[in-house]
C-alpha cells in the first residue's frame, strides 16, 4: 500500500488523465455503440500514450503556468468528446478531422438541431464533466511543481515506450481484414470502425496524420497485387454449384417444338456481347511502364483482367426515353404507404422492382450521392482532405449520366438542389457531371423555408426547363426529408402534422413521415405535369435514397417495420425505385444489389455505350456478374453469405455446403479491391488517363 501510495503522488497527474481519458471513452462507447467488446483494451491502451502527453505537457513550466496547462488540456479534451456525442446523435456517426473544414457551414447550416441535441443529452454532457470536477477539487493537492529537464525527458520517454507496446500488441488480436491491425494500419479505414477498435483520440492522431504528410494518390499496387490474375479466373467458381442461366444467348425456341421441324417458324438466337469499349490495355501498359509509373501499370493490369458484364434481355428496353433521377434526403420505404403517399406507392410497386437493395451509406449525403451519380466509391480514407466529389470537379467522368445523354443522344441534362449551391460545393461539382443547367437555393431557385426547403416548390420551379424538351434528363437532389424530425421547429413537418395525427406511432416517427409527405407531394405535381404535357409515357422516374434516415433511433425506425431490423445490414433495406409508364406489373429482381450498382444498371437499361470493367458497380440485370452489396464499413450481402465487417460473423443465406472453401475471405478481397480502385480511379483520374479526351 505505500508503494502504491508513493506512486499515485508522484503520477497523480498521469492517473488522472488516464482517468479521465479512459472515463470519456468508455462512456461514449457504451451510449453509442451500446457494448463493449474486448477490442476496448487497445482503446485503453492507446488512451495511456495520451494521457502521459497530458502529463509531460504539465510539467514543463512553473506550477501555476502548469495549472493552466492540465486545465487547458482537460478542457478540450471534454470539448472533443462532447462534440463527438453530439455529433454522432445528430447525424449517426462521429466526426472526421476531414469534416471539421466544413465546421462554418455546418453549424449555420445545422444551428437549431445541434442546439436541439445539445438539450436533449443535457444530462450525458453533464456527467462527462465528473473529470474536470474532480480536476477541480484536488488541483490544489497535484505535483504540478516546474520539473528538473530530466524528468520531461523520461516521461517523453514513456510516452513513446507506451505506444511502441501498443503497436506490438496490434498483431495479438490477428492481422486479418478488419482485425484491430488492419484497423491502425489501413489508411481507408472509416472514421466509424477507426474510433469503434482504437478510440476517439488515436483516431483523431491518425486523421490529423494523414491530412498534415499531405494527401497523395495512394499507389493500389500491394492493394491489388494479390487479386491482378488470380480473382477473375474464380468468379465462376465463387458462384456455387447451383444452376446459373445460360450464357451468352438468350433461348426462344417455343416449348415442345423441335429444332430441326422446318414447318414451326423459329425466332432467331440473340447472342449477348460484353459491355465493354474498344481499349487498348496492351498498348497503355506498355506505356506506363516505359513512363516508370508503377501505379497506372498496376490499374491498366486490373482492368484488364476484370469480366466485363454482358448485354441481356432488358438492355436497350428505356433507349430513347427521358430520364428523371431523384436522390432523396434520407428516405426510405418504410414512408411508402398506399393512402398517405399513393404516387410513391404506385412507383414502387411498378416497374422494375428491386427487393434486394441496400443503401451503402449510414449518413453523409455527398457520399451516397457521389455513388449514385459514379459508380464507384468516395474516398472514405482517413488521409483524404476533401470529400470525393469535390476533389473530382475537375476529373473526366464520361459516364456520369449527365455526360453520357449528352455525348450519345446529344441531350441537355438539368440538375436541381432545394439548398445553397456552395453547401458540398456543388455549384462546382455538378456540372462536371454534365448538367449544364444547375439551379439551387437562391440560385435559380425560392423557397419559404430554408432549413429544409420543400421539394414541392423546388418541383415546381423547374419542370417546366425542360418538360417540353424533345429529349431530357433532370436529376433532383431532394431536402424535405432532413432531420430534425418534429413538429417545433421544422417546417417540412409542421406544414404536413395533420396528415399524420391519426398514425399510431411515436411522434418523431409521425414527423419523419409528415417531411416526406412533401417528396409525396412533388412527386404528384411532376407526374400530372409529365402527363398534361404528354410526356409521362416516354419518360423513366428512378428514386434511391442518399442514406438510411439517421434522425431516428433503431427503436423508432422499428415502429415502421414488420420485423425489427438490426443495425448492421437491417437499417440499410432501401429502394432503387426504376419506373415506367405501362409497366404495371412490375419486373420482380431480387439479386443482392447497393448503391453503387445503380448508374450502370441504368446505362444498360437505356443502351448507353460503357465500359462495364471501369465502374465497381454492377448491372443488376445481368445474370451472370457476381453480384455484391456492400455497405460503406466494409459488410457485404451475397446471395450466399452476410458477413459483418464490425463483428467478423457471418450469416449463411444457403445451406453452408453450396458455398466454397474460403468464400467468405475471396469476396472480402473482392469488396476491398473495389474501395481501392475506385480511389484510384479519382485519385490518378483514371478515366482522362484511358480515354484521352480532347478537351
Amino acid at each position: 500500500m505505500t508503494f502504491l501510495r508513493k506512486f499515485f503522488s508522484k503520477n497523480a497527474v498521469l492517473a488522472l488523465s488516464a482517468g479521465a481519458i479512459f472515463f470519456w471513452e468508455m462512456l461514449l462507447h457504451l451510449v453509442l455503440f451500446e457494448s463493449v467488446t474486448w477490442r476496448v483494451v487497445y482503446v485503453l491502451l492507446f488512451s495511456l500514450v495520451f494521457a502521459m502527453a497530458v502529463t509531460l505537457l504539465a510539467g514543463l513550466l512553473p506550477r501555476r503556468g502548469n495549472q493552466a496547462m492540465l486545465w487547458i488540456c482537460m478542457v478540450v479534451l471534454y470539448l472533443w468528446y462532447a462534440t463527438q456525442l453530439i455529433y454522432y446523435q445528430i447525424f449517426g456517426g462521429f466526426l472526421s478531422v476531414y469534416l471539421i473544414q466544413m465546421g462554418g457551414d455546418a453549424v449555420t447550416s445545422f444551428f437549431k438541431e445541434t442546439m436541439s441535441c445539445i438539450r436533449q443529452n443535457w444530462w450525458l454532457l453533464a456527467i462527462m464533466t465528473l473529470p474536470l470536477i474532480v480536476t477541480g477539487l484536488v488541483m490544489k493537492r497535484l505535483p504540478l511543481e516546474k520539473q528538473r529537464w530530466q524528468v520531461p525527458l523520461r516521461r517523453l520517454i514513456a510516452c513513446l515506450l507506451i505506444h511502441f507496446i501498443c503497436l506490438m500488441c496490434l498483431p495479438l488480436g490477428g492481422t486479418g481484414a478488419y482485425s484491430v491491425y488492419d484497423t491502425y494500419y489501413n489508411v481507408n479505414t472509416s472514421t466509424d470502425a477507426s474510433i469503434a477498435n482504437l478510440g476517439i483520440l488515436t483516431t483523431f492522431r491518425l486523421e490529423l496524420q494523414g491530412l498534415l504528410q499531405g494527401v497523395q494518390a495512394e499507389d493500389p499496387s500491394e492493394n491489388l497485387g494479390d487479386v491482378i490474375g488470380t480473382l477473375p479466373p474464380n468468379l465462376e467458381d465463387l458462384l456455387g454449384p447451383a444452376a446459373k442461366p445460360t450464357q451468352g444467348t438468350k433461348p426462344t425456341q417455343p416449348s415442345g417444338s423441335q429444332p430441326d421441324d422446318p414447318t414451326i417458324p423459329t425466332e432467331p438466337v440473340i447472342t449477348y456481347t460484353d459491355q465493354t469499349l474498344e481499349i487498348d490495355f496492351d498498348a497503355l501498359i506498355a506505356q506506363s511502364q516505359a513512363d516508370g509509373n508503377n501505379a497506372l501499370t498496376t490499374l491498366h493490369q486490373y482492368f484488364a483482367s476484370q469480366n466485363p458484364t454482358k448485354t441481356n434481355e432488358y438492355t436497350g428496353l428505356f433507349e430513347g426515353k427521358n430520364l428523371i433521377y431523384l436522390v432523396c434526403e434520407s428516405f426510405s420505404p418504410v414512408v411508402i404507404d398506399p393512402e398517405l403517399t399513393p404516387t410513391l406507392y404506385k412507383l414502387y410497386n411498378e416497374g422494375i422492382k428491386f427487393t434486394n437493395f441496400y443503401g451503402s451509406f449510414k449518413n453523409t449525403t455527398t457520399n451516397g450521392e457521389y455513388t449514385a451519380c459514379l459508380g464507384i466509391f468516395p474516398d472514405m480514407s482517413r488521409a483524404k482532405n476533401d470529400g470525393s466529389f469535390v476533389a473530382s470537379k475537375k476529373n473526366y467522368l464520361p459516364f456520369a449520366l449527365g455526360n453520357m445523354f449528352k455525348a450519345q443522344e446529344n441531350v441537355d441534362s438539368y440538375f436541381y438542389h432545394n439548398f445553397k449551391g456552395n453547401y458540398y460545393g456543388r455549384q462546382s461539382t455538378h456540372p462536371n457531371l454534365g448538367y449544364s443547367t444547375c439551379k439551387f437555393m437562391g440560385s435559380g431557385m425560392k423557397f419559404t423555408y430554408s432549413w429544409p426547403s420543400s421539394d414541392l416548390e423546388m418541383m415546381q420551379q423547374s419542370v417546366q426547363d425542360y418538360i417540353y424538351q424533345e429529349q431530357f434528363h433532370a436529376y433532383y437532389m431532394t431536402f424535405s426529408g432532413h432531420y430534425e424530425y418534429d413538429f417545433e421547429e421544422n417546417p417540412m413537418c409542421k406544414i404536413n402534422k395533420a396528415a399524420t395525427d391519426h398514425l399510431p406511432y411515436s411522434e418523431t416517427v409521425r414527423a419523419y413521415i409528415a417531411c416526406h409527405l412533401e417528396l409525396e407531394k412533388a412527386l404528384a405535381y411532376l407526374m400530372e405535369q409529365l402527363e398534361l404535357a404528354g410526356r409521362l409515357e416516354d419518360t423513366v422516374i428512378v428514386l434511391t435514397s442518399d442514406h438510411y434516415p439517421y434522425g431516428l433511433k433503431n427503436k423508432q425506425y422499428n415502429e415502421l417495420t414488420d420485423e425489427n431490423k438490426d443495425t448492421a445490414f437491417g437499417i440499410y433495406e432501401n429502394a432503387f425505385i426504376c419506373w415506367a409508364y405501362g409497366m404495371e406489373e412490375p419486373i420482380v429482381v431480387d439479386t443482392p444489389c447497393c448503391t453503387v450498382d445503380i448508374l450502370p444498371t441504368l446505362l444498360n437499361l437505356f443502351g448507353l455505350e460503357y465500359d462495364s470493367r471501369l465502374l465497381v458497380g454492377r448491372d443488376v440485370l445481368d445474370p451472370d456478374a457476381l453480384h455484391i452489396a456492400i455497405l460503406y464499413n466494409g459488410s457485404f450481402i451475397t446471395d450466399k453469405v452476410k458477413f459483418d465487417s464490425a463483428t467478423g460473423k457471418v450469416t449463411y443465406l444457403v445451406d453452408p455446403s453450396e458455398v466454397v472453401d474460403g468464400y467468405v475471405d475471396i469476396v472480402n478481397q473482392i469488396v476491398q479491391s473495389r474501395f481501392t480502385i475506385s480511389k484510384a480511379i479519382l485519385d490518378y483520374d483514371y478515366y482522362r488517363v484511358v480515354f484521352k479526351p480532347s478537351a
